[in-house]
């Protein structure tokens, strides 16, 4: 795992994380003409949505000598289909009396040096969360204000309809959104490029599952206090959407083991705590840890309460033991 802080204006850590990426020798490939047609479309469309990190973008060519065309298409519309589980608790039925969340990033070896973010906007809310080496994006994170996002990656069914990737969505939550309702809002107003889940919940107990596609999305508020999704889709009319053949095998078990879990503590009159939450998901037999051979793991797991700045977080296959606190 690497660590990385930024502070300051979007464009400021942009030309910081251009830089770096030029230090590193990246190059961006020159994009085609159907490429660069498709980013214009695309910027048109989420600029007044995200105008922040379309400026940190410009950040990012300014800094590493980047054609800022090509810094969009490889931040907006690139990133991989993981297959992961997200788990939220609200305060109602914890120990602590504060919501829960969890998260396990599930994906091959070559993924697992992934880099942990602090980030601190002049404007947004300062937010911690991990990810690739994706310019702009986040795959998961918790900010300041108490709300908490993650997605899971679906295989799906791809058109040529322009829309951005999975962790854009996520890091503009992070940076904007301090409720369940406001994330909402941000997320059903972006086009979204092929099929993904999210998980959102925030400190006064809200929590929402939004399966999202191209061409529909489905939003499913907790009634219970409990939310949880893996790599599929769930509500009948997103079926169409998703392509069975490609969901991995433990998908179904895990969303079944999560439920299940959480329904056993209810019937048993439990609250749930820290760490139940982390032998949940740092066991594959009673758990919902992958271990589906060598090209399948969970490369990162992390659990943080929703009032508290900070997330503990396991940065290997995970084991109940391993997490360590990082503060946002």
């Amino acid at each position: 795992m690497k660590q990385a802080t930024l502070r300051g204006t979007h464009v400021e850590m942009g030309r910081w994380v251009g830089e770096q990426l030029r230090a590193d020798g990246e190059e961006l490939p020159k994009l085609t003409d159907e490429q660069a047609r498709y980013t214009e479309a695309l910027v048109r469309q989420v600029a007044g949505r995200i105008p922040d990190l379309l400026s940190e973008m410009r950040g990012i060519a300014e800094g590493g000598v980047y054609d800022e065309q090509a810094v969009h298409f490889y931040s907006l519309a690139i990133g991989i289909v993981p297959a992961c589980t997200a788990i939220a608790v609200s305060g109602a039925r914890t120990a602590a009396g504060r919501t829960l969340f969890g998260r396990n990033h599930d994906a091959g070896p070559k993924w697992s040096n992934f880099t942990l973010y602090r980030t601190y906007p002049d404007k947004g809310f300062a937010h911690i969360g991990c990810c690739y080496d994706m310019l702009v994006g986040r795959e998961d994170g918790l900010n300041e204000a108490g709300l908490a996002v993650a997605y899971a990656g679906v295989h799906g069914h791809y058109t040529s309809r322009p829309g951005v990737w999975d962790h854009i969505p996520v890091r503009a939550v992070l940076e904007q959104c301090q409720t369940v309702d406001e994330a909402l809002d941000l997320i059903q107003g972006l086009p979204h490029l092929y099929t993904k889940n999210f998980l959102v919940a925030d400190a006064s107990g809200a929590i929402v599952v939004v399966e999202a596609a191209q061409q529909n999305i489905s939003i499913v508020r907790s009634r219970n206090g409990f939310g949880a999704i893996t790599n599929h889709f769930v509500a009948p009319h997103m079926r169409a959407y998703c392509n069975e053949a490609k969901v991995p095998a433990n998908s179904t078990q895990r969303l079944e083991t999560a439920h299940r879990w959480f329904d056993e503590a209810e019937a048993r009159g439990d609250k749930i705590g820290w760490d139940e939450l982390k032998r949940l998901l740092s066991s594959t037999d009673r758990g919902v840890r992958s271990e589906l051979g060598s090209e399948f793991t969970t490369a990162w797991s992390w659990v943080a309460e929703l009032a508290e700045r900070r997330i503990e977080l396991c940065d290997r296959l995970p084991d109940a033991g391993a997490y360590r606190e990082h503060a946002v």
